[in-house]
């Protein structure tokens, strides 16, 4: 199966400043929603050890990516963002393609 995603929202995925577990999370949002050709993935707590994110540990992440506006969490709804100028993350570098800059909005 193939897991459908904008270039556009991949290369804002690829330039924010997600930490390795918070990145993973969003991996996992994905591949459970988009890659089933769902909207929003219904994930709770134990499923995150599929990525190696204990269930104890999962709720601060959440919170925190909700709180960013990354994730839309009602109860075992998880939706991503996809408008990611709504993000409150910051950029972890610039990115180049051919000498062409990608950017997203800084917040």
């Amino acid at each position: 199966m193939l897991t459908r995603l904008s270039n556009e929202l991949y290369t804002a995925i690829m330039q924010a400043n997600f930490s390795k577990r918070q990145r993973k999370i969003l991996d996992l949002v994905i591949r459970m929603s988009y890659g089933c050709g769902k909207k929003f993935a219904l994930l709770r707590p134990m499923n995150f050890e599929l990525v190696g994110i204990h269930k104890t540990d999962i709720g601060q992440e959440l919170e925190h990516l909700s709180r960013a506006g990354v994730l839309f969490i009602d109860d075992e709804r998880i939706t991503l963002n996809k408008d990611y100028e709504q993000w409150q993350v910051g950029l972890a570098s610039s990115f180049c393609n051919g000498g062409k800059e990608w950017k997203v909005s800084d917040h």
